[in-house]
C-alpha cells in the first residue's frame, strides 16, 4: 500500500483507485487475485512492537472514506494502527462495490480477525458477490492467512500461485 504514490492524490477515494490500477497492472493475466492484509487487532501482543517501529508521532484520522482528504503527511498515517485498518476496510469495501471486474479474474478480498468490526472474506467474479465463510479464520497475521488462500486457490484448480509482499500488505497472484 505504501508503494502508491500521493503527491498528486487529493483524496482517500483518489487512492483506493490508484491502489486498484497498481494491483490490475501487477496482476495482469491472471485469474485470481487474493488481497490479503494484516489484521490489527485490539489489544494485540503485537502492539509493543508496532509501537517500537513507529519513525514519526502518527496522527489519528475519525474518518476514512473517499472523499476524506490524504492527510499532508502521508508518512503519519501509517504509525496508527487505526489508520491502517480503516483504509483497508476501505479497499475492501471498494473490492466489493467493484463488481465489474474483469470477468475473467476472480477477487477474493480477506476478512480482518480481532477487529471491532467483523469483516468477513468474500470473493467477486462476473459481477457475483459471495461470501467464503471457510476462508475467516481466526489469524492476525497476514502470513498465516496466506496460507489458507494458497490452499483455497490450489483446491479451487490454481496451479501455481505467486506472492506479492510488502511491509503492509501481502497478496498473491495465481495464474
Amino acid at each position: 500500500m505504501r508503494k502508491i504514490k500521493t503527491t498528486e492524490l487529493k483524496t482517500f477515494g483518489d487512492y483506493c483507485k490508484n491502489f486498484f490500477e497498481y494491483i490490475c497492472t501487477v496482476a495482469h493475466g491472471t485469474d485470481r487475485l487474493d488481497l490479503v492484509c494484516d489484521s490489527y487487532a485490539e489489544k494485540s501482543v503485537k502492539d509493543s512492537e508496532r509501537r517500537r517501529r513507529r519513525t514519526v508521532m502518527a496522527i489519528e484520522l475519525h474518518n476514512v472514506a473517499n472523499d476524506t482528504p490524504l492527510p499532508c503527511e502521508i508518512g503519519r498515517l501509517w504509525g496508527s494502527s487505526n489508520n491502517k485498518l480503516k483504509l483497508q476496510m476501505l479497499l475492501h469495501e471498494q473490492v466489493l462495490k467493484h463488481k465489474t471486474n474483469s470477468a475473467s479474474v476472480q477477487v477474493i478480498a480477506s476478512c480482518f480477525p480481532g477487529t471491532s468490526v467483523m469483516v468477513s472474506c468474500h470473493s467477486v467474479k462476473d459481477g457475483c458477490l459471495s461470501e467464503l465463510p471457510d476462508m475467516n479464520p481466526d489469524v492476525e497475521e497476514a502470513d498465516a492467512r496466506i496460507i489458507l488462500h494458497a490452499m483455497h486457490a490450489v483446491k479451487s484448480g490454481t496451479e501455481r500461485i505467486v506472492v506479492l509482499s510488502s511491509v503492509l500488505v501481502q497478496m498473491y497472484l495465481c495464474y
